[in-house]
C-alpha cells in the first residue's frame, strides 16, 4: 500500500496539470516513463513498444477515448501522449507507468538569461590582445 501511495503522490503535479487542462477544455500532452510491473531495470526498445501499446489499449478501452497524438521513445523507455484528460488519467493509473511529466514547463515559456550590466571589456580591466 505504501508503494501505491508514494506513486500517487509523485504524480500529483501531473494530475493537477491534467485537471487544469480539462477545466479549460484543452488537451494536455504527458510524457510517461514505462517499466514492466515489478521490474527494476529500464525496458528494452522492443519491451517499450509492447508496454506502450498495452498501456494505451487498456486505458482507451476503459475510458472510451483514443490518443490524438502518440510518440513512443523506444530507446528511452517512454512515450508522449496528447489527448483527453480522462485518457491521460487512466494511463497515469496503469502499474507500468514508472514516472510522468507534462510536456510544458510549469512557469511558462523559458526566458533567456539577460546580462546584469552591459559594458565594454576594457571597463572591466581586461586587456585587448588583438593588436
Amino acid at each position: 500500500m505504501k508503494a501505491g501511495r508514494k506513486k500517487i503522490e509523485s504524480h500529483a503535479a501531473v494530475r493537477q496539470a491534467i485537471k487544469r487542462a480539462r477545466a479549460a477544455g484543452e488537451d494536455e500532452t504527458v510524457v510517461f516513463h514505462l517499466r514492466a510491473e515489478g521490474a527494476s531495470a529500464s525496458p528494452t526498445s522492443a519491451e517499450t513498444e509492447q508496454l506502450a501499446k498495452g498501456v494505451i489499449n487498456k486505458a482507451a478501452a476503459d475510458c472510451g477515448h483514443e490518443p490524438k497524438r502518440q510518440t513512443v521513445f523506444q530507446n528511452l523507455g517512454a512515450m508522449a501522449i496528447q489527448g483527453n484528460a480522462k485518457l491521460l488519467l487512466k494511463i497515469l493509473d496503469q502499474p507500468e507507468v514508472y514516472a510522468a511529466s507534462t510536456n510544458r514547463p510549469q512557469g511558462g515559456p523559458i526566458e533567456p538569461i539577460r546580462p546584469v550590466r552591459k559594458s565594454a571589456a576594457k571597463a572591466k580591466g581586461w586587456v585587448d590582445v588583438s593588436e
